[in-house]
C-alpha cells in the first residue's frame, strides 16, 4: 500500500466536503479519492494536481513601485 497524501483546502466533487480529499501514487497513475463518500478519480501523473479552495490567483507584478506615505497622528489635545 502507498501512503496517502491529504490535500488540504481540497472540496470533494461529489460531496462537497472540505479537506478529506487524499492523493494516492498507484503504478503510474494518480488516483485522488474522498475518504467520507469513497468518490474517485484516477489521472495520468502528467495530469496538473487539483488546486484547494485557498488557492490565491496569482498577481501580476509590473515591477512599478508604488511611493509610500507616512501620515503623522494629529497632537492629543486636537484629539
Amino acid at each position: 500500500m502507498t501512503a496517502r497524501r491529504f490535500i488540504a483546502g481540497a472540496v470533494c466533487p461529489q460531496c462537497k466536503r472540505v479537506d478529506r480529499t487524499v492523493l494516492e501514487q498507484r503504478g503510474d497513475e494518480l488516483v485522488r479519492s474522498c475518504i467520507d463518500c469513497g468518490f474517485e478519480e484516477r489521472m495520468s501523473t502528467g495530469a496538473p494536481v487539483p488546486g484547494g479552495r485557498f488557492d490565491a490567483p496569482k498577481k501580476r507584478d509590473d515591477g512599478a513601485s508604488k511611493p509610500v506615505r507616512f501620515v503623522n497622528p494629529p497632537p492629543k489635545d486636537e484629539r
